[in-house]
């Protein structure tokens, strides 16, 4: 678990915080890095993070945000995360997405809650929420969730939101 570092190019997996926060990070900036299969009561897979090129997949939260709770994310993908609450976003909860895809984050129920109270841009999400996003299959090559080259999600952020770092 990373708790207040700065982690370039990482594989957090399988972590678990069952009573607190963030079972992959707590308080972290994370960059090009991976983070999956981990579980928190809030934010499954990230609580409290800064996030850039980052994907977040199959995380699970017992309370809100099964993938990331109170993060800002940029250039992220957040794709089956789950979370136990109902009303709370699967994907994300609390915080801000920019460039970002967010599909198939599901709550308790089986309903696909991507995100709430979340501030979302120029992101490929269900429901297209905020400036510049949009509603569509992002078509995924893989299981690494790259694009393939007829991708809707491809070149569709916008520039001055995108990091200098290098993607995955």
């Amino acid at each position: 678990i990373s708790y207040g570092g700065t982690l370039t190019r990482c594989s957090l997996t399988g972590n678990r915080a069952p009573l607190s926060a963030g079972g992959g990070s707590y308080q972290s900036t994370l960059i090009a890095s991976t983070i999956s299969g981990n579980s928190a009561l809030q934010g499954g897979g990230v609580s409290v993070g800064t996030l850039r090129n980052c994907v977040l997949s199959g995380n699970r939260s017992t309370g809100n945000g099964g993938g990331a709770y109170n993060s800002q994310l940029t250039n992220c993908t957040l794709v089956g995360n789950s979370s136990v609450n109902p009303e709370s976003g699967s994907g994300s909860y609390i915080g801000s997405m920019k460039n970002s895809i967010a599909v198939g984050n599901t709550n308790a129920l089986g309903t696909v809650i991507n995100f709430t109270s979340t501030t979302v841009s120029y992101s490929c999400t269900s429901p297209a929420s905020g400036v510049g996003s949009f509603d569509l299959d992002p078509v995924f090559a893989g299981t690494t969730f790259a694009l393939t080259s007829g991708s809707p999600c491809r070149d569709s952020g916008k520039n001055a939101d995108a990091p200098a770092e290098a993607d995955l």
